[in-house]
């Protein structure tokens, strides 16, 4: 990941896209995640207006294999 990342992610409430984290190692997606420990993941003021429950993040974690040709 070549770009800081920002201190908070919104996310919007509906049709959304799923909130994924790749890595190719759990040991990878620790270092990622021990990166990320300043930022939080928050919903967005419209999707609190919008929501009439209480808001669950879904996340994937996915796990790749890196091409080892480069």
């Amino acid at each position: 990941m070549a770009d800081t990342m920002p201190n908070v992610i919104t996310l919007p409430y509906g049709k959304a896209p799923i909130f994924h984290f790749q890595a190719p190692s759990w040991r990878k997606l620790l270092k990622l995640m021990a990166r990320l420990s300043g930022t939080h993941v928050e919903p967005t003021v419209d999707a609190l207006n919008d929501a009439k429950h209480v808001l669950k993040l879904r996340t994937v974690i996915q796990f790749v294999k890196v091409c080892q040709d480069m």
